[in-house]
């Protein structure tokens, strides 16, 4: 968990226009660690994000709800 933390504040930090730029690896990378780590609720959530990124102008609105 403190790693997804700590990768959800790099997230805050890089603002979320910049991260909408990253190819669904970014995302697929995390959710395989909580699956790894026992927590395929989060990787579900993540997987979601990774969908809604590409979803064009007002996404970040939307991936901040899921998040």
């Amino acid at each position: 968990m403190r790693e997804l933390n700590r990768w959800l504040q790099d997230l805050v930090r890089r603002r979320l226009a910049t991260v909408q730029r990253e190819p669904p690896a970014f995302w697929e990378g995390m959710a395989a660690r909580m699956v790894d780590a026992q927590a395929p609720g989060i990787a579900r959530v993540l997987r979601d994000v990774s969908a809604v990124m590409v979803t064009g102008a007002g996404c970040q609105d939307r991936v901040i709800e899921r998040l």
